[in-house]
């Protein structure tokens, strides 16, 4: 399962799907899974200084994982607001 910074799970495992999963869900949906990746990379950018790419749904649902927005190896965490933007830091190795 992934699950996202803000404790939400997705059914979805195929970008394209988990990208219009997020939209659906999100607190300010947009008319298309683009838009939307737009609309949501640059309010990562304000507020975490995170770059998301927005140019295929592979590569913005990759950029998610890589700054700790979408995870599958633990447990989200807990007690965060939803809609909460900044990146769950990587684990330690």
């Amino acid at each position: 399962m992934i699950h996202t910074n803000d404790g939400q799970t997705l059914r979805s495992t195929a970008p394209d799907d988990i990208v219009a999963e997020l939209n659906d869900s999100s607190f300010s949906p947009e008319p298309t899974p683009a838009k939307f990746m737009t609309a949501s990379a640059d309010r990562i950018l304000q507020f975490s200084g995170a770059k998301i790419r927005t140019d295929s749904a592979a590569n913005y649902v990759a950029d998610l994982f890589s700054f700790g927005f979408l995870s599958t190896d633990e447990e989200p965490e807990k007690g965060r607001p939803r809609g909460h933007l900044r990146p769950r830091p990587k684990a330690q190795q």
